[in-house]
């Protein structure tokens, strides 16, 4: 049946974009995408929802209409379209060519118009049409073969509108909407109305006299007061309701054929989503390349099968009884050799397919969709025999390097179960290992790790995989160490550029190669039918592992020279690579959680959350949600009279940033930020850590990542770490639930001491900043004495606050408009206070301006070891994204250093600790701080080895000082030098 849907592209797209705006979604060169993205995801989950047989789009002119005609001020309150968005309406534009579908517009009316139009005449046809609408004016449309569907309040949430849902909002019929509008106006397009008259009584009034027209008619038969509200008014009614009526005689004829979906060419989008970097959207696309299957070749040329990354094979005519015979054995134990020769299961022949020995494949080619020439597909094997095994074993012996990849049943290696293993060495070749398939038809696990074991051991060897930390640690747990990780093509793609997104294999794939790969849930599902690899046939697995492996071998050779080209590959090799296995031991240490005393936190919790909220409900007046925007909207705008912030589709922000503008003002905002931060801590770590600890080791594995910051910090997941609130006492606290169970062991913690200010001395070499490291001086009071010219011992406490949030602040940036509110003074003297700092470290000041100078040259910056970040910002037509820009060109070359710094330090940490005998274990590293578990008995030979390490980890200038605690809990430690024996002198440069 033809389905219709008619799409108005401006209210969409301004919707997307205010819904959106202070995502800064961009593309890794800089390119804002916020609107664009959110105009697709809503685009692609209404074609899915509503599986429409023709699309039609219409957008507004920049050009008057007959309503400006009749009315000047039509809409004349609406500012410019903001810049973020006109530069993203050809982009929306240009997505909607990509769909092939047809965009209507025409001079003189309104995209409203247009849509009228069309779907008057669609219902002429008795065609069924939805209007997918940014706003409700369209519901006058609704009729017998029209529906509306808007956005809802709610994430992801949509209102469809037919004519008993606009009788059931309105109280009116569809044809009454223009009528209901005329008396209540619309703010939105400065439709005037009638002042007075709201929803109830509109709607009211026109459910007994059906018209503004017959209601003027008959305003002597109503009450006073509402003779006085529409005395006078007919006129000014009667001009809003010409105003707020879609007309449908618009000059344009629907053409189903231009709009049909059968034009849709799915290679013409998934290239533009891949410009764009909307990875998450590609598999969403309608007719996506489905599941590659296996078809078997005619019995007289057995060939190996042919792996199509995203298309689907041509069934040759083949007999049954030969088909049931190719189906169990092509893909077998022996047949190893590519090309249009190669022997069937059975074979004597066992050897593996070199580059060289592959012969041209004359059989059935899977048609590649986008695919550049190199996108060849891959030739997947199956090694379920010892024989084929064996020869396997053979070719590992005589490659230099291979890539790995493990399938598992889950996400998380700590839980994970080994399923299959694929290798790769040559391109467009893959080999794959079934370890716990359901099937049963897979070598025993023990014959697997007998066979790989000499050849994972051995350093020699090198591994390539993508997040090969991963496969690192499945392969660990499950009794298979690894040694000889040399590179990883996920980090390898961040260096290039740590802004992009999209660093997964698939994303990487359609961005290198023009390949969409078969993306995992068309294998195992999702939702409440997910599955896991354990239950996929091993056809289909070996497909998707073994085109996984192969296109990690090319990426591995297409990013190597582009590593060296910009001086990154030594970053790479010396740094990044060697991390690898740190962290992945790090992981599976895990650390142990005091479980009972997060219990009673939670419980002390609760009862704060009922003393905030009544002093809050008391403070207000009378009760109210405080976790409802609106709600909170109205007591802090309207009751209390603060000035509103960014305004949202649905009312006014009451985000973080609003109020922390506002902290201050009213004891009602602070509280609530108060409030807000101890829900955040309740349920992401006092009752969020506890669900996290594994089972079968008892502790909690957090996830390091290398690829996320931009800056080359280290972060975590599950749990994060890096975002325990320290700066308050009950942030503090929660470090008290990170204990030491093992019997005779503590925890001890290194932490560099003002690491980014000693970073920055060394990049500036400004005199005085140096020189004050190198006396070993209070550097905030230092600061303090010299920017308000007064010797040391008159510094007050307040001048030394006051120096040390300039010191920390200024690389990152820190403008007085930034410092007047931390400091609590005015923004002129928060001026003053910055120029005088500035004159005071000249140095340091000619040292941040010749980094902005250079970033705007070259669009990046980079660190002591030449780690880069690219600030396309710095570029872009908004100032405050060019200033952020600047800020983070400032911050990078200081915090990427200092993080490069404690990176050398846990590799070189590492190699020492298993050298020295000790048996001390890394366990956590959360910004510049190092958290280790320690026989207590080696606690200061290990604080001796752990100080020297990081001191001398990446040498500067300046000092570099390490503060080192103990404590059977993160929470309560004790300054080691407390202990006594430890050298003073001890990594001193």
């Amino acid at each position: 049946m033809t389905k219709l849907l008619l799409i108005d592209g401006h209210a969409l797209l301004y919707r997307a974009f205010h819904a959106t705006e202070n995502s800064q979604m961009s593309t890794s060169a800089g390119e804002p995408t916020n609107a664009t993205y959110a105009f697709a995801s809503v685009l692609l989950k209404t074609l899915q929802s509503e599986a429409p047989t023709h699309v039609a789009v219409a957008f507004d002119l920049s050009l008057p209409t007959f309503r400006h005609d009749r009315y000047a001020d039509y809409k004349g309150h609406r500012p410019p379209m903001p810049d973020g968005l006109v530069r993203q309406m050809a982009r929306v534009r240009e997505l909607v060519s990509a769909f092939g579908f047809p965009i209507y517009e025409v001079p003189g009316f309104e995209a409203d118009d247009v849509l009228g139009t069309l779907a008057r005449q669609a219902s002429m046809a008795e065609i069924s049409a939805l209007i997918l609408s940014g706003d409700l004016d369209t519901v006058q449309l609704v009729g017998p073969y029209v529906t509306v569907l808007t956005p809802a309040r709610g994430p992801g949430a949509v209102a469809l509108y037919d004519e008993h849902a606009v009788v059931e909002r309105y109280g009116l019929p569809p044809h009454l909407i223009p009528d209901y509008k005329a008396l209540v106006g619309d703010t939105s397009d400065n439709i005037p109305g009638v002042p007075g008259i709201g929803d109830k009584s509109a709607s009211k009034l026109l459910a007994e006299f059906h018209t503004v027209e017959d209601l003027f008619e008959h305003v002597a038969e109503l009450p006073e007061r509402m003779q006085k509200l529409l005395q006078g008014r007919r006129e000014q009614a009667i001009a809003s309701k010409f105003l707020a009526t879609i007309v449908t005689d618009v000059p344009i004829e629907l053409d189903l054929g231009r709009a049909s979906l059968a034009g849709y060419q799915h290679d013409v989008v998934f290239k533009l989503f891949t410009e764009l970097e909307f990875f998450s959207l590609i598999d969403r696309l309608p007719g996506a390349p489905k599941k590659p299957r296996f078809t078997p070749p005619p019995p007289a040329v057995a060939q190996p099968f042919n792996v199509g990354l995203f298309a689907e094979l041509a069934v040759p005519a083949v007999a049954a009884p030969a088909m049931e015979a190719l189906a169990s054995t092509t893909l077998s134990g022996a047949a190893l050799s590519g090309g249009a020769s190669a022997e069937a299961v059975g074979s004597e022949s066992a050897e593996l397919a070199a580059p060289g020995d592959v012969e041209e494949d004359t059989g059935t080619s899977p048609v590649a969709v986008a695919a550049k020439p190199e996108a060849v597909p891959t030739e997947a094997f199956v090694i379920d025999t010892e024989e084929a095994f064996q020869a396997l074993i053979g070719r590992l012996g005589q490659r230099r390097e291979w890539v790995l990849d493990v399938e598992t049943t889950a996400t998380d290696a700590m839980r994970a179960d080994l399923v299959g293993i694929a290798l790769a060495c040559d391109e467009g070749l893959g080999y794959y290992i079934p370890v716990g398939h359901k099937e049963g038809t897979q070598l025993p696990l023990a014959r697997i790790a007998e066979g790989l074991r000499p050849w994972l051991e051995d350093e020699s060897s090198a591994k390539i995989g993508h997040n090969i930390k991963y496969d690192l640690t499945v392969l660990i747990n499950h009794g298979l160490p690894m040694r000889g990780v040399t590179w990883d093509t996920m980090i390898a793609a961040y260096l290039l550029n740590p802004a992009q997104r999209g660093l997964g294999l698939k994303d990487q794939a359609a961005v290198r190669f023009g390949i969409q790969m078969t993306p995992i849930k068309s294998l195992i599902g999702s939702g409440r039918d997910q599955r896991t690899m354990a239950d996929v046939p091993i056809l289909d697995a070996a497909k998707y592992a073994a085109a996984d492996a192969d296109l990690t071998l090319r990426l591995r050779h297409l990013l190597e020279p582009e590593l060296r080209d910009k001086a990154l590959f030594e970053l790479f090799r010396d740094v990044e690579m060697p991390l690898v296995p740190v962290l992945a031991a790090m992981e599976i240490e895990g650390v142990d959680l005091d479980v009972d005393f997060l219990r009673v936190m939670s419980v002390e919790l609760q009862d704060q959350f009922v003393a905030i909220e009544r002093q809050i409900i008391e403070l207000v007046g009378h009760p109210f949600n405080l976790n409802s925007p609106r709600q909170l909207e109205a007591v802090l705008f309207r009751e209390r009279g603060l000035s509103p912030g960014r305004r949202t589709t649905t009312g006014y922000s009451t985000d973080a940033d609003v109020l922390e503008r506002l902290r201050g003002q009213d004891p009602v905002v602070d509280l609530i930020l108060e409030y807000r931060q101890l829900t955040k801590l309740r349920s992401t770590y006092v009752e969020g850590l506890p669900a996290l600890i594994n089972p079968r080791t008892g502790r909690v594995h957090t996830s390091f990542n290398q690829t996320i910051a931009a800056t080359g910090r280290l972060s975590s997941s599950e749990p994060n770490l890096q975002n325990i609130p320290i700066r308050t006492a009950l942030g503090q606290k929660v470090r008290r639930a990170f204990v030491v169970r093992e019997p005779g062991c503590v925890l001890l913690a290194a932490d560099y001491s003002q690491i980014e200010l000693r970073v920055v001395a060394h990049l500036s070499q400004d005199e005085k900043l140096v020189d004050a490291f190198r006396r070993d001086a209070d550097i905030h009071a230092a600061t303090a004495s010299l920017v308000f010219n007064v010797p040391l011992e008159a510094v007050t406490p307040e001048m030394r606050r006051l120096a040390k949030t300039v010191n920390f602040g200024i690389i990152y940036g820190l403008s007085a408009f930034g410092l007047a509110p931390r400091a609590g003074v005015s923004q002129a003297e928060a001026r003053a206070f910055i120029d005088n700092y500035n004159a005071t470290y000249s140095g340091l000041y000619a040292f941040m301006e010749g980094i902005k100078a250079q970033a705007i040259q070259q669009g990046y910056v980079s660190t002591m070891l030449n780690r880069r970040r690219y600030l396309p910002g710095l570029y872009a037509g908004d100032r405050s994204v060019r200033e952020e820009a600047l800020r983070q060109a400032i911050n990078m070359p200081v915090q990427g250093t200092a993080a490069d710094m404690i990176k050398l330090a846990m590799i070189r940490l590492s190699q020492r600790l298993a050298t020295s005998g000790l048996h001390g274990k890394m366990i956590l590293q959360v910004h510049d701080e190092l958290l280790l578990r320690v026989p207590e008995v080696e606690l200061m030979e290990t604080a001796e080895l752990v100080r020297d390490t990081m001191a001398t980890a990446l040498p500067l200038s300046v000092p570099v000082n390490v503060d080192l605690e103990w404590g059977h809990d993160w929470y309560k430690l004790t300054p080691i030098a407390e202990r006594g024996g430890l050298k003073s002198t001890l990594g001193q440069p």
